[in-house]
């Protein structure tokens, strides 16, 4: 029995229960429709600007990494070419400094081969010199000693006294003086 009464007012608070839902419909239905439809529009609003809030990012985003790889691009474009006009330089350079290292050795070449001459000529300058002075002073001592050898002869054959012979003597050293060093006037 006492179940039978806990069904009673289970059932009768049931139906109070569809009454007050009934009753708060009827009072409150208007107003409760105008939330729900007022939460539905902001739901709606609030979405529509997380989109476009979305879009307008994800715009930003693909436009700063437009920006960035078109800077990236013109960057490795500018070191591209920087590198590519370095190693024209350095082609140049290289160049350049092996066209004047040849030049130089030409010039070197050249300069040795100039002195070797002028070493050679020299030499064979300072060879005719001492031929001439050897031969020169070969034909002034066979001079004097033929000389010497003529005055011998008359002084043998004339036999002439010291005084004279003196004079010759000196005769003999003034000329030998003369013909030895030539005259400086």
């Amino acid at each position: 029995m006492d179940n039978v009464k806990n069904d009673a007012i289970k059932a009768q608070a049931q139906a109070a229960g569809g009454n007050i839902d009934q009753i708060r419909d009827i009072l409150f239905g208007n107003q409760v429709r105008e939330y729900d439809k007022r939460f539905t529009d902001l739901e709606d609003r609030l979405n529509k600007k997380l989109q476009d809030l979305s879009n307008e990012t994800k715009k930003r985003y693909e436009s700063l990494e437009n920006f960035i790889k078109n800077q990236l691009d013109s960057l490795a474009e500018q070191v591209q070419e920087e590198k590519e006009e370095r190693v024209d330089t350095d082609k140049r350079l290289a160049k350049d400094l092996k066209d004047a290292a040849t030049k130089l050795e030409k010039k070197l070449d050249k300069l040795s081969d100039q002195t070797a001459k002028n070493e050679k000529d020299l030499r064979q300058q300072l060879l005719d010199q001492s031929k001439e002075l050897r031969d020169e002073i070969r034909q002034n001592v066979d001079n004097i000693t033929d000389l010497i050898d003529r005055q011998v002869a008359d002084l043998r054959n004339a036999k002439t006294d010291r005084a004279a012979l003196a004079a010759l003597f000196m005769d003999i050293a003034v000329q030998l003086n003369s013909e030895i060093l030539p005259d400086t006037k």
